[in-house]
């Protein structure tokens, strides 16, 4: 009985709403993860004795009460649906719901009744965390491209993207209303030094998966971009050390060439300038004694004289 009682008199209160003219309406938007609890606040900082508080749920009426507050007694109703995970603020009038499904998704119209009408409605969506995304190879034709192709799939749910990203860049997204079909999104690759990234997001959270080029990207093609690559730097090494080598010998050989010059004209010239010199040779030559002529009468004894003589040596 005191159901049907509640229920008429919030009626015949929402019926005459439009006819106040002190009636003021907010329409909140209000997006949790599921599994979490969620407070709707009344802004309301303190409640007056006479004022009476009116909860409801559902977009069109009749509006199901969930819960009131008059005359400082708090009742809580439909119990079968949210399970005693209703709480009441007994002096704000705010509502908070705990353990929260998609289920609960729905707007939430909060009456304040003090002399006049006061209207604020919650749009509530509850959102289930969106899982992580999965990429793999797809099939390409070789004459057509070259490039590296992945798809990158993820299960759909409420709001769900699926997006590429190129160093924090959205290049391409994708969603779907369909939630019993998974998203699936394409990539061809081909500026292999960039970082690509999957990423699935809803309103309240999203995963990422980093791709890895070197595992999805290691077909005959890719392998052969990197031989060639690591070919790149042998080629250009090789040779610039081999000039150096050249270049180094010729020095040294320039160096030892000067040098030996040098000595062979040292030597020539010690050779020519003993040949401008005259050497003489001493030889002395020893005469035999004569008999000199008494003088005076006295004998002289005989006397050995050397006489020296210089003649021109050649050589």
């Amino acid at each position: 009985m005191l159901n049907i009682e509640v229920t008429l008199v919030f009626i015949v209160l929402y019926l005459f709403i439009g006819l106040l003219s002190a009636v003021q309406t907010e329409v909140k938007t209000v997006r949790v993860r599921e599994g979490e609890t969620v407070t709707l606040h009344s802004n309301i900082t303190e409640l007056q004795t006479d004022s009476d508080i009116l909860w409801s749920f559902g977009q069109v009426p009749p509006f199901r009460v969930i819960a009131q507050l008059r005359g400082g007694e708090i009742k809580i109703n439909y119990r079968e649906r949210f399970n005693d995970r209703l709480q009441l603020d007994r002096q704000t009038g705010s509502l908070s719901i705990r353990n929260l499904s998609t289920k609960d998704s729905g707007v939430y119209q909060l009456q304040t009744i003090n002399g006049l009408i006061f209207v604020q409605k919650f749009n509530l969506t509850v959102y289930t965390p969106v899982s992580k995304p999965v990429i793999r190879n797809t099939p390409k034709n070789r004459m057509v491209s070259e490039s590296c192709s992945v798809l990158c799939s993820v299960e759909n749910g409420s709001e769900v993207t699926l997006s590429w990203q190129r160093e924090g860049e959205t290049l391409y997204n994708t969603s779907s209303p369909d939630l019993n079909t998974p998203l699936s999104l394409p990539l061809e690759i081909e500026e292999y030094s960039s970082t690509y990234s999957c990423v699935a997001a809803n309103p309240v959270s999203n995963q990422s998966l980093q791709l890895n080029t070197e595992e999805f990207c290691s077909g005959p093609d890719q392998r052969g971009r990197q031989v060639q690559r690591g070919y790149i730097v042998p080629a250009v090494l090789v040779p610039a050390i081999l000039t150096v080598i050249i270049i180094i010998g010729l020095i040294i050989f320039f160096i030892k060439q000067r040098k030996s010059r040098g000595t062979e004209r040292e030597d020539g010239g010690d050779e020519d300038t003993g040949a401008d010199q005259v050497h003489y040779s001493e030889i002395r030559r020893r005469t035999q004694p004569t008999e000199a002529e008494p003088s005076g009468g006295a004998h002289s004894e005989p006397e050995d004289r050397e006489r020296v003589v210089y003649a021109e040596v050649v050589t």
